[in-house]
C-alpha cells in the first residue's frame, strides 16, 4: 500500500492546486492560468495538507478519492465560504473518502 507521505512534492502541489481551483471555481471565478501552489499565499495550506497527510498515514487511494469528491463539490457549487474554507474542503473530502475506503458499499450510494 502506497501512503501519501512517501509521495513527491508534485503530488502535494497538485492537491493544493485542486483545492484552490475548486473553491475559486465554486465562487464563480474562472480557472486560474497559474499554479496556485507556487504562490506564497498557498504556503500555509500546503503545510496544513502536508501535516495532515503525514500524521494520518492516509493511503494514496484515499487521497485520490478525496480529490474526486472535491471535483464533485466544485461542480455542484456546494462549498461554504468563510474562515479556513480551503482547509475545511480538504478535510471534509478526506473524511468522506476515508469512510468510503472503510465501507466500500457507501461508494455506490454516494454517486
Amino acid at each position: 500500500m502506497i501512503h501519501f507521505y512517501s509521495a513527491s512534492h508534485r503530488c502535494l502541489d497538485h492537491i493544493v492546486d485542486c483545492i484552490i481551483d475548486a473553491v475559486d471555481f465554486s465562487k464563480g471565478n474562472s480557472p486560474s492560468l497559474y499554479r496556485p501552489s507556487h504562490l506564497r499565499e498557498s504556503n500555509l495550506l500546503r503545510q496544513f495538507i502536508s501535516r495532515v497527510l503525514r500524521l494520518s498515514h492516509v493511503p494514496m487511494g484515499t487521497v485520490l478519492i478525496a480529490l474526486a469528491y472535491v471535483d464533485e463539490m466544485k461542480l455542484r457549487h456546494t462549498l461554504d465560504y468563510g474562515t479556513a474554507t480551503y482547509e475545511r474542503v480538504f478535510l471534509g473530502a478526506l473524511i468522506l473518502a476515508n469512510q468510503v475506503c472503510i465501507t466500500p458499499d457507501l461508494l455506490i450510494h454516494s454517486i
